[in-house]
C-alpha cells in the first residue's frame, strides 16, 4: 500500500490533509448554471475521498445514481484518516477490500446552496481478493444506486460525456461531473508516465 505522510487525522471541519496535494480545479456556484448565491467565506468543509478502483480484469467501479455514473467514496469522518476513510466507502459502496492506494489530487467544491466546501481526495486503488457485496449501514444510501465495472476507455467515454451544462435539479452533480472526469483524466495520465 502506497500512503502519503501527508495525510493525517480529520477533526472537524478540518482539511484531511497537512499539505496540498495537486489540486485538479475549484469549483464555485458562478459556475453553475442558475449562477446560485453570491460567493462567501462562510462555508463549512466537509472533507471526502473518491477513488478510481481497478479490480484484477482491469475493469474500473462505478457508481450509477439518477442517471449519473460517479466514482464510489465519501465523507471522512472525524478522526478518521483519509485511506482509513477510503477503505470503509469502498467497503460499504463497493464490497471491496483495496490496496496500492495511490494519490491522484483534490478538488475543491464551493457549494452556496449548502454553505459547503467539499474538499474531495481522489486516489487510485486495486481490488484486493473477491469482489463482494456492497455493504453499507447507512439506510437508504444506495437506493437506487447500482455498481458496474467497465473497462477504462468506457469510463472516460461515459465521465467526459456528462460534463455538460445541467439543470437546477442536478447541481450536485455539477460539480462531481466535472471533478470526477478530471480524476479519471490524471489517472490515466499517470497510466502512461508508467
Amino acid at each position: 500500500m502506497t500512503t502519503s505522510k501527508n495525510l493525517w487525522k480529520c477533526p472537524a471541519g478540518k482539511s484531511a490533509l497537512k499539505t496540498p496535494m495537486k489540486t485538479f480545479k475549484n469549483i464555485y456556484d458562478k459556475d453553475t448554471p442558475e449562477n446560485g448565491a453570491k460567493p462567501s467565506s462562510e462555508y463549512t468543509l466537509r472533507p471526502t475521498v473518491k477513488a478510481i478502483v481497478v479490480d484484477n480484469e482491469n475493469n474500473i467501479a462505478l457508481l450509477k445514481a439518477r442517471g449519473h455514473y460517479l466514482l464510489p467514496g465519501g465523507g471522512i469522518e472525524t478522526g478518521e484518516s483519509a485511506i482509513d476513510a477510503l477503505r470503509r466507502e469502498l467497503i460499504e459502496e463497493i464490497g471491496c477490500n483495496v490496496d496500492n492506494i495511490k494519490e491522484l489530487g483534490i478538488s475543491s467544491q464551493f457549494r452556496n446552496k449548502n454553505m459547503t466546501h467539499y474538499e474531495v481526495v481522489f486516489f487510485s486503488a486495486n481490488v484486493v481478493g473477491k469482489k463482494g457485496t456492497p455493504t453499507t449501514t447507512q439506510e437508504d444510501e444506495l437506493q437506487d444506486v447500482e455498481l458496474f465495472w467497465f473497462d477504462k476507455e468506457k469510463v472516460f467515454t461515459l465521465l467526459k460525456s456528462q460534463i455538460r451544462v445541467q439543470d437546477k435539479n442536478e447541481y450536485s452533480f455539477y460539480f462531481n461531473s466535472r471533478s470526477h472526469f478530471e480524476a479519471f483524466e490524471e489517472y490515466c495520465l499517470k497510466l502512461q508516465e508508467v
